[in-house]
């Protein structure tokens, strides 16, 4: 996919590692920002705007601590399991609640 974008070799190997270390975890991106474009409309964001502050907390920090690019990949993709993790809970949350 990168090769339709990008002529250089090295973008091209940056772009399959970056894909290969964050691309797992693009579906708890998804879960995440499904909850948080949900929780808009039931005016309770508290849980999903925590979400998605840790998500960056996670993946700066991560990304300062990083000594390789292969490191910052990883705390982008942690980043996205918290912001995941937070949804699920507020969705979780909101089901227990109702029961």
């Amino acid at each position: 996919m990168a090769q339709r974008v990008f002529d250089d070799a090295q973008s091209v190997a940056t772009g399959s590692v970056y894909l290969r270390h964050v691309g797992p975890f693009f579906g708890f991106f998804g879960l995440g920002f499904t909850q948080y474009c949900a929780t808009q409309g039931t005016g309770k964001m508290a849980v999903p705007l925590v979400g998605a502050l840790a998500r960056t907390v996670v993946a700066l920090g991560g990304g300062l601590i990083a000594a390789m690019q292969t490191g910052l990949f990883v705390s982008v993709g942690l980043g996205m399991a918290a912001f995941g993790t937070a949804g699920v809970y507020a969705l979780l949350r909101d089901c227990r609640k109702q029961n």
